[in-house]
């Protein structure tokens, strides 16, 4: 099984827009599960800042529900280490996430984080490119 961190941004299109970011979503709970998902409490608090922030303008109610579901198909993990490479603060937490849990792949659509196409093994997609991964394999 891939081990996976997604990108807040992920989680957003996910769960406001659906399509490929939300079949990806379900690719890591239940019995169709094929990716092991994990999160930081960090990428959960940008999460809900976007969500919360004029663009969105989510209640505190729907926002809870929503990070809610993000912890409960993913594991969370505490990254032991600080990084730096990335301008964006938050990209480098999302680097960091990935690095504490030894995942494979890093999804995000980012461009920062795209640009890097990897960082120490760690593959960088966007969540159509992931999804290709498992579309092949069906």
């Amino acid at each position: 099984m891939h081990k996976a961190v997604f990108d807040s941004n992920v989680y957003i299109s996910a769960i406001v827009y659906g399509g490929r970011p939300e079949d990806l979503v379900r690719l890591c709970y239940g019995r169709n599960k094929q990716i092991e998902l994990y999160c930081s409490a960090l990428i959960l608090k940008e999460t809900a800042d976007v969500l919360a922030s004029e663009k969105f303008s989510w209640t505190e109610s729907q926002i809870a529900k929503a990070i809610r579901y993000i912890a409960r198909i993913s594991e969370i993990v505490e990254p032991k280490s600080k990084l730096s490479i990335l301008s964006d603060e938050a990209d480098n937490r999302i680097l960091e996430c990935a690095i504490a849990s030894n995942a494979d792949f890093v999804v995000s659509g980012d461009k920062h984080l795209l640009n890097l196409r990897s960082y120490e093994n760690i593959k960088i997609l966007k969540p159509a490119k992931m999804l290709e991964l498992f579309e092949k394999k069906s």
